[in-house]
């Protein structure tokens, strides 16, 4: 009491009230703009209720998911076997086709075994035919000169593995007498080389080597002269006389290549004095490649006649026995029978290449000239051209609602929401992935048109669109009371009556009516499937009617 006698005696008492508006003028002028403007405020203030009507248009139920942006193909290819890398024909960024070859393995012994096999092929479909057609005088004496022609190209290259074999020896006897004979000193019979070596173990393999090639060049000198050509056995020969001087051969090139190994090592690198050794060893490995090619090249032309002879003297048999239906039925089996050898052939010698599996555009370029590929090692990468996807996650929730064939807008962070690329959802995986104790599963947007904007590994979002219904009838969502299974709205009665909003839930000018929903989209429509007409107005579900006096009678 003492307070309020106190500002009564210093605020109210009306000699000390004027002095002190007379000591404060602009805390008083404050004061009294502040009232005037809240009396003028609340006096104009009209509580205004939005009343809802149904309303028709289209309904969009969208499902907004992130992601990243990736090749909807991608492939990490490699030589299925192992070989030396003899071409690349692709960089990163190159673009590359169906079909296309991106790199390939040195196989010119595959590749004449497809060459081969499609000459039996080609020879058993004409031997068949022939057979079909019936054989003549004429045909007889064509089968003939064919067979003499294709044996007389086959004694001549058996006369000419007499002449390889001396060239061959005479070439290896240059590179390990004049070529490399100063790398070794000869002592009590066993080879030393000239220096001394950083590598003991590899040093005593190679002056081992040395050792044991005396006696095989002495062996392949005496092997020109060992055979007969009119030995019923010749082949049999000509085989084994071939057999020995590939080996050799490969002998040979083995030990050049130790030593290469061994001059080129990082403790000899940096010796000078080996350089004339360097050079030598060089020049006598490309004199044995020229050599190793020499004898592949014998060989395949020996192959190949040996082939033509047997197919010749096979056509002249089949011409003299005739066309029996037994006789036509074998042929067509030998037709059958080479075609299978010619796709293994081609199988074979398709592992000696790269090919693109699809348009695309190469990535990674893990290989270089010259090396010796790992089977199943990932050589080049390649991922699609222009077929891009949304890699996206879903929810549970969310899983349910999105299907494959859904439409949606996707945007990419780079160009914002102001630029939308249309999409379509390809695929929704079937399974769940654990990522800590939530349950994601994955899914795959294609844009639906090339755009050069999009690039791999954008980030971005997407509205996907997994229900739509044009011509809906919907309300707002602020019209609805959801409890339980029970859904209702506020239906006024007379719009009329209508003035205030108070908290008497028995107000007679309301109707608490049940309605049945259907789609809901993101903006907050709500489809309405019954309960309502047109011609309903709705108030907002949380306010109720304040009415004029209706009497209950």
């Amino acid at each position: 009491m003492s307070q309020i006698k106190f500002f009564y005696s210093k605020y109210i008492e009306p000699t000390k009230f004027m002095a002190f508006i007379k000591e404060h003028p602009k805390k008083i002028a404050l004061i009294l703009i502040v009232l005037i403007f809240g009396i003028f405020f609340f006096k104009n203030v009209e509580t205004k209720i939005e009343v809802g009507r149904l309303e028709s248009g289209n309904i969009e139920e969208i499902v907004s998911v992130s992601g990243s942006v990736a090749p909807n193909q991608e492939s990490s290819l490699a030589f299925e076997k192992s070989g030396r890398i003899q071409s690349i024909n692709v960089k990163v960024g190159d673009k590359v086709y169906t079909g296309q070859v991106l790199a390939s393995l040195s196989g010119n012994t595959d590749y004449a075994g497809v060459l081969n096999s499609q000459a039996q092929l080609d020879s058993a479909e004409a031997n068949l035919q022939d057979a079909k057609n019936g054989a003549s005088d004429t045909d007889l004496a064509v089968r003939q000169v064919s067979v003499d022609t294709a044996q007389s190209n086959l004694n001549s290259d058996y006369n000419s593995v007499s002449d390889t074999i001396r060239s061959v020896n005479t070439n290896l006897t240059d590179i390990l007498g004049n070529q490399i004979g100063n790398l070794f000193t000869l002592n009590s019979s066993s080879y030393r080389l000239s220096f001394n070596s950083c590598n003991q173990s590899l040093q005593s393999q190679i002056e081992k080597d040395r050792g044991i090639l005396d006696t095989k060049i002495v062996t392949l000198n005496n092997l020109a002269t060992s055979f007969s050509m009119s030995s019923p056995d010749i082949d049999s020969q000509i085989d084994q006389a071939g057999a020995q001087v590939y080996n050799t051969t490969i002998s040979v090139s083995n030990m050049l290549d130790d030593i290469h190994k061994l001059i080129t090592s990082s403790c000899h690198i940096a010796d000078s004095g080996l350089d004339k050794y360097r050079s030598s060893v060089s020049s006598a490995r490309n004199s044995i490649s020229n050599t190793l090619s020499n004898i592949n090249t014998l060989k395949s032309k020996l192959l190949s006649d040996r082939n033509a002879l047997s197919s010749a003297n096979s056509l002249l048999a089949q011409t003299k026995a005739g066309n029996s239906p037994e006789k036509i039925k074998s042929l067509e089996a030998l037709v059958g029978q080479a075609k299978a050898n010619l796709l293994s052939a081609q199988s074979i010698n398709a592992k000696n290449f790269i090919i693109a599996p699809f348009d695309g555009t190469v990535t990674i370029v893990n290989i270089n000239l010259g090396e010796i590929s790992s089977p199943n090692t990932p050589a080049i990468k390649v991922i699609s051209l222009n077929n891009l996807e949304l890699k996206i996650k879903l929810s549970e929730v969310d899983l349910v609602k999105v299907k494959a064939g859904n439409k949606a807008k996707v945007y990419l962070d780079t160009y914002g929401n102001s630029v939308v690329f249309p999409g379509v959802v390809s695929e929704v995986d079937p399974a769940a992935t654990n990522e800590g104790n939530v349950s994601t599963y994955y899914a795959k947007i294609d844009f639906t048109s090339t755009d050069e904007r999009i690039r791999s590994g954008m980030n971005g979002s997407a509205d996907i669109v997994t229900a739509q219904k044009d011509n809906a009838n919907y309300i707002l969502a602020k019209y609805i009371k959801v409890d339980g299974t029970n859904t209702t709205v506020k239906v006024i009665k007379d719009i009329n009556k209508l003035k205030d909003t108070t908290s008497n839930t028995d107000d007679k000018n309301i109707e608490i009516r049940n309605v049945i929903l259907g789609m809901r989209s993101t903006d907050g429509k709500i489809e309405i499937i019954s309960g309502l007409s047109g011609s309903d107005n709705l108030y907002p579900i949380g306010s109720e009617i304040l009415s004029n006096k209706i009497s209950t009678k």
